[in-house]
């Protein structure tokens, strides 16, 4: 097993040595990293705010997040009351000082904490320049004292970014165990993959791939990720992204059993910060999500239709719009999103057999052109469609259903036609295939063309005889069918399209003038 993590980390302080802190004293019996961490004695009380000085030029911290570990041998003040505290502040002197955990929310022992300097903090003077960032640190309130000169409180690893990069062989499949193994090292302890309870949690962006030439082959199964609480990252920190250059990227969750996806992992925000998946890279070899549940998660982003390239059995529940491209979604449900399900952008998607359900907007389209549904229930949605094209369209579905056709009067008009299937079976020439039957069907009111085709599909009804279909979307006319058979009387038929379609059965009369 082959695997690298290139951290899109910038080390400030791993806390090997006091120089740069304010406050401290040296430990390396506590830490959580490397040799060395920092630790202090805090009484029962509020500690000084600890700072770290980067340089009386400011970092700029623009897009991108402070991570550090922290840890008390006693008990902090409660999160609200801000047991465990971060501390940004720029070079004109603004800060700000984040209450990031506390005993009701930090388990015991080490635990990463992330901000986003640029959201609001808990407390702080003026606003802090994120492009211009002098100190970093923490504060301690601690409800519990120690002994002598014990030290009771600890920090280490400081650092700004966003996530990790992963890669691996061309066929060597690695997993969230093998990512979380490599972050859990006490040599790295990047704190952006870190477990609880068998569960995964995500502090950050994992970019699988990249754009030059390296590889990737994950495959996971019956996993649990989820992407904390936390309201002071941003809302575009959590995410999965699949990038593909010149190298093998294969993705893989998830489990194919015949034609459905099982044993799927599910991928969850546990607060009301979203998570992107972003899997649109064309150059990405294998893209197979199956029986997944994404939970909480702002946009999708699904890449086009190809070979190893399919969504089955996946649930979205309480997502934002999934941007579907044209890739392969069978079987999946739509439930409670946010504003808009899913986008379809050519009417050459492959969504089919999937269930919308108690969504503001089920489908919005946004290219001018007629849309063929096909298999998709939709129930409890305010509108089945929103039409952004930017003018008037038909939606044609097929074998699909919904408690109310309709669409969102804010976009363009949408017609709903019932698409049904037109059938003539059971012709035959004799010498198929190289001379197949042609069938015609006409408007007996106007005698305009209707269908005059081949019939070149084995007709699945009479075997060893032929049929001809077509799609079609007008009911309650009626029809002349009409075909032919060597030594047999022309066939000819008027018959009413109904709801249901048209199903014609030729039935052949010998022709007694016939001579072979």
């Amino acid at each position: 097993m082959t695997i690298a993590i290139n951290p899109n980390l910038t080390d400030i302080s791993l806390c090997e040595v006091i120089t740069g802190w304010s406050l401290g004293t040296i430990n390396a019996v506590d830490n959580i990293q490397g040799t060395n961490c920092i630790g202090l004695q805090v009484k029962a009380a509020l500690s000084a705010i600890i700072k770290y000085d980067m340089g009386v030029g400011g970092t700029n911290f623009t897009g991108k997040h402070l991570f550090a570990w922290l840890k008390c041998n006693g008990v902090v003040d409660t999160k609200a009351l801000g047991g465990f505290r971060l501390y940004v502040e720029d070079t004109s002197g603004n800060y700000g000082v984040w209450y990031v955990g506390g005993k009701d929310t930090s388990p015991m022992g080490w635990s990463p904490y992330v901000i986003d300097p640029a959201s609001t903090p808990t407390t702080g003077v003026g606003t802090v320049n994120v492009a211009l960032i002098r100190y970093v640190g923490c504060q301690f309130k601690t409800l519990t004292s120690a002994l002598g000169s014990t030290l009771n409180v600890f920090w280490d690893a400081f650092r700004y970014g966003t996530g990790l990069t992963i890669t691996s062989g061309t066929a060597d499949a690695i997993t969230f165990e093998n990512i979380f193994a490599q972050d859990d090292n006490s040599t790295y302890k990047w704190g952006v993959v870190t477990k609880t309870f068998g569960c995964y949690l995500l502090q950050g962006l994992l970019t699988f791939g990249g754009t030059g030439s390296e590889n990737i082959d994950f495959i996971d199964k019956n996993q649990i990720v989820l992407f904390p609480d936390n309201s002071f990252v941003s809302s575009t920190f959590y995410g999965i992204k699949v990038l593909a250059g010149s190298g093998t990227i294969n993705f893989t969750l998830g489990e194919k059993s015949g034609t459905a996806g099982i044993k799927g992992c599910i991928l969850k925000a546990i607060g009301t910060k979203t998570f992107s998946f972003d899997v649109s890279d064309t150059d990405i070899d294998k893209l197979q999500l199956y029986g997944c549940l994404f939970k909480g998660a702002g946009t999708i982003t699904l890449l086009p239709n190809a070979t190893n390239r399919e969504v089955l059995n996946c649930n979205f529940d309480t997502c934002g719009e999934l941007l579907a491209n044209t890739c392969i979604m069978t079987n999946c449900n739509f439930i409670s999103a946010v504003n808009k399900a899913i986008k379809i952008e050519s009417a050459s998607h492959n969504i089919t057999h999937c269930n919308f359900i108690g969504n503001p907007t089920a489908i919005e389209i946004t290219v001018a052109t007629t849309i063929s549904f096909s298999y998709l229930i939709f129930s409890g949605n305010t509108y089945v469609v929103l039409n952004s094209s930017g003018s008037a369209i038909t939606v044609q579905y097929t074998n699909s259903e919904a408690d109310n056709w309709n669409y969102d009067p804010a976009g363009s008009q949408v017609t709903f036609q019932t698409s049904i299937t037109l059938t003539v079976r059971h012709v035959k020439t004799g010498s198929e295939p190289a001379e197949y039957v042609r069938c015609y069907i006409e408007k007996e009111s106007d005698h305009s063309e209707i269908m005059n085709q081949d019939a070149t599909v084995a007709d699945d009804q009479n075997a060893g005889y032929y049929k001809a279909t077509k799609s079609y979307t007008v009911t309650g006319i009626v029809v002349v069918v009409r075909a032919r058979e060597k030594g047999y009387l022309p066939f000819e038929m008027k018959v009413t399209i109904t709801s249901n379609g048209l199903d014609v059965t030729a039935v052949w009369i010998p022709d007694p003038n016939y001579q072979p």
